[in-house]
C-alpha cells in the first residue's frame, strides 16, 4: 500500500507542476464533473488525504453520514480508499487537461522507479 501512496504522491507534484504551464483562467474554470475546477480538485485531495489521516484515532475512523449516522471504519480501509479516492480526481484532471488541449500527466505507475528489479 505505501508504493502506491508515493505513486499518489509523485503524479500529485506533477500535475502541481502541470498547472504552473496552464493559464490560471483554465485552472478555475468550471468544468463537468467532481469539484468542478482543475486547481480546487488538486486541493481537494490533499485535503482529503491530511484529513482522513488526522482522523484516524486509534487506528479506526468514525464517519458521519449525511443523516448523522456514526460509522467506523479500519484503518486499511480508510487508506485504500484514500488511494483510490486520488485515482478517481486524477483521472477528471486527465480529461479536463485533453478539453483544454493540453497532454495529462502520465497516469502509468511503471517507469516511476517505485519498484526494484
Amino acid at each position: 500500500m505505501q508504493k502506491l501512496f508515493e505513486y499518489n504522491w509523485q503524479v500529485r507534484k506533477d500535475w502541481f507542476d502541470w498547472c504552473r504551464t496552464v493559464d490560471g483562467e483554465e485552472l478555475m474554470k468550471l468544468r463537468t464533473g467532481g469539484i468542478g475546477y482543475i486547481l480546487p480538485t488538486l486541493y481537494h485531495i490533499v485535503a482529503v488525504e491530511y484529513g482522513w489521516n488526522d482522523s484516524l484515532e486509534d487506528r479506526i475512523m468514525i464517519d458521519v453520514t449525511d443523516e448523522g449516522e456514526r460509522e467506523p471504519h479500519s484503518y486499511g480501509e480508510v487508506m485504500r480508499h484514500l488511494i483510490a479516492h486520488e485515482i478517481h480526481h486524477i483521472g477528471q484532471l486527465s480529461v479536463w487537461s485533453r478539453e483544454i488541449g493540453k497532454t495529462p500527466v502520465t497516469a502509468n505507475v511503471i517507469g516511476r522507479g517505485l519498484f526494484n528489479i
